[in-house]
């Protein structure tokens, strides 16, 4: 009775096994690596279930080896199909226009939908541009130089940003403008300090040699300036204001220094130092040799009133060298030439003896 109960058994697994077997060589072809897989793991469970099965019944004489080789088989020849489909899929995907990409919407092997993407378009390249005529270039090049001209430089664009407080002429000028605008209300025009303005009293300017010019229209009073220049890139602005009323001269000069802070009066740092006894001497000569003697010279009491003597001396920026002049103002005779000693970033006199 025994072996009869065990041999149903082992009938009994045999055909559970075959109808798994069978299962199996049905679906092979639409199963995915990962199916294969869970397959592996089912047979692998089966086969532990029959050995407790066959444990519990007491042993029996089911081939088990058998039965693990034809599992073993199947499973190589499901995984064979399995390559046989991608093979396939590739072979679709290796088709002209479609690049490896599976359509829009459609499902991979494993189930999951696969998206295309849109390509990008390369921006095309900016159109080069046609090269000038030469009558488009001769005007291109006209216009350059209309500005380079209008550009202010050197002396003059530094006189357009210098303290209005350093310089009355501007002042003055900026008052007289303001005179000749009407005094209504509704059509007074307030003039203000800017390049347009300062540009009317220009009256020469030499920017290579840093030398300005100004005065008011019909004005007997004058402005010069001289820009110096410092080993450092600092300046040295001279500024000389003269008036010539009745053809006699007489001027001031100041000096002013530009750092990165700005324009500061300097004129102490800078003023000339002048020989008073040189001076005597070199008047009363020249006094001899204009007028025979002395009487002219005595009357001006230079030597008993010093204040006479450098009320009378007066400074005339030279337009030419930039050099400064000192000179007696009644004669007129000159006494000492100013010039700039860039390496000593000072003035030195020279003394004029004829």
């Amino acid at each position: 009775m025994r072996r009869i109960i065990i041999c149903l058994l082992a009938l009994t697994i045999s055909a559970s096994v075959s109808a798994q077997v069978s299962l199996k060589k049905k679906k092979k072809t639409a199963t995915t690596d990962s199916s294969a897989v869970k397959k592996d793991s089912t047979v692998n469970q089966k086969a532990t279930n029959e050995d407790n099965d066959a444990d519990k019944s007491g042993g029996g004489k089911f081939d088990y080896k058998s039965a693990n080789a034809k599992a073993a088989q199947e499973d190589a020849e499901s995984a064979s199909d399995n390559k046989g489909a991608n093979g396939s899929d590739s072979s679709v995907s290796s088709k002209p226009g479609i690049k490896g990409k599976s359509a829009p919407g459609s499902k991979s092997a494993s189930g999951s939908k696969s998206y295309s993407k849109t390509p990008v378009a390369k921006p095309k390249p900016a159109p080069k541009p046609k090269p000038m005529t030469a009558a488009e270039k001769k005007k291109a090049d006209a216009e350059a130089a209309e500005i380079e001209a209008a550009t202010p430089k050197g002396v003059e664009a530094l006189y357009y940003k210098f303290p209005i407080e350093y310089l009355p002429v501007v002042k003055e000028f900026m008052d007289y403008k303001q005179s000749e605008s009407p005094t209504d209300e509704l059509h007074r025009v307030k003039i203000k300090d800017d390049n347009t303005m300062r540009k009317q009293i220009i009256r020469f300017k030499d920017i290579d040699k840093g030398y300005l010019m100004l005065q008011k229209p019909g004005d007997t009073k004058y402005t010069r300036m001289q820009v110096y220049k410092m080993t450092n890139g600092n300046l040295v602005m001279a500024v000389e204001q003269s008036d010539c009323p009745n053809g006699i001269c007489s001027g001031t000069l100041q000096f002013y220094s530009k750092t990165a802070g700005g324009w500061r009066d300097a004129t102490e740092e800078y003023y000339p130092q002048v020989d008073y006894k040189f001076v005597i001497d070199r008047l009363k000569s020249a006094y001899k040799k204009e007028y025979k003697d002395l009487e002219l010279y005595n009357s001006h009491n230079y030597e008993d009133n010093d204040a006479n003597l450098k009320k009378a001396i007066t400074y005339q920026i030279s337009p030419d060298d930039g050099s400064i002049v000192i000179q007696e103002e009644n004669l007129p005779c000159k006494l000492y030439s100013v010039v700039w000693d860039i390496k000593k970033e000072k003035f030195v006199l020279k003394k004029i003896e004829k």
